[in-house]
């Protein structure tokens, strides 16, 4: 077949052209190996985030919660930081504000904020963000700490003689109760 041409189709062409486009540009990044020395540990990265929010508490003899809060904002924030502290459902605060818009001087500065909660109820959420149209922070606490938060017992156990099992030395049973039969 003289003269024949032979089609291809245009999504093959832009693929093709996308391909050489970046071929020898500098708009491709080349991923390099990170040699593994220069990995931070994660603790020092996070010392580097625009934006960290501690909190203490405090329980009252009257059954109110005293909070301090405090915001660390770390360089040039694209946004003000919005504070918000949300107490659970059955409290409100009684000192401090839900929500407040803190300046962002442009350089390193803390802010330091004190809530009181009547009563006190957890989990108590406090959440600071800065947020732009291509950019945003943000940094979550909650009351008490996840750490803080208390255990719950584990069941009830009784002393039993001394038996072996598997090479395990059982020294406590939980015991099983039964029902009196009738």
């Amino acid at each position: 077949m003289n003269g024949s041409c032979r089609c291809v189709p245009g999504w093959v062409l832009l693929v093709l052209a996308g391909i050489g486009c970046g071929a020898g540009g500098e708009s491709v990044r080349k991923e390099e190996p990170v040699p593994t020395g220069a990995l931070r540990p994660m603790a020092e990265d996070r010392a580097n985030l625009p934006l960290g929010l501690e909190v203490e508490g405090a329980l009252r003899p009257d059954g109110d919660l005293d909070l301090v809060v405090t915001v660390r904002v770390a360089g040039r924030l694209f946004a003000p930081p919005v504070l918000r502290v949300a107490p659970p459902e059955g409290a409100s605060l009684v000192r401090g504000y839900a929500e407040e818009v803190l300046a962002a001087p442009g350089r390193d500065v803390t802010y330091r904020r004190e809530f009181t909660v009547h009563p006190a109820r957890t989990p108590l959420r406090i959440v600071v963000q800065s947020v732009g149209v291509a950019y945003g922070a943000r940094a979550e606490a909650s009351w008490p700490p996840p750490d803080a938060a208390t255990t719950p017992a584990g069941p009830r156990t009784e002393a039993v003689p001394a038996t072996g099992i598997g090479g395990v030395e059982i020294r406590e049973a939980v015991p099983l109760d039964r029902p009196t039969s009738r």
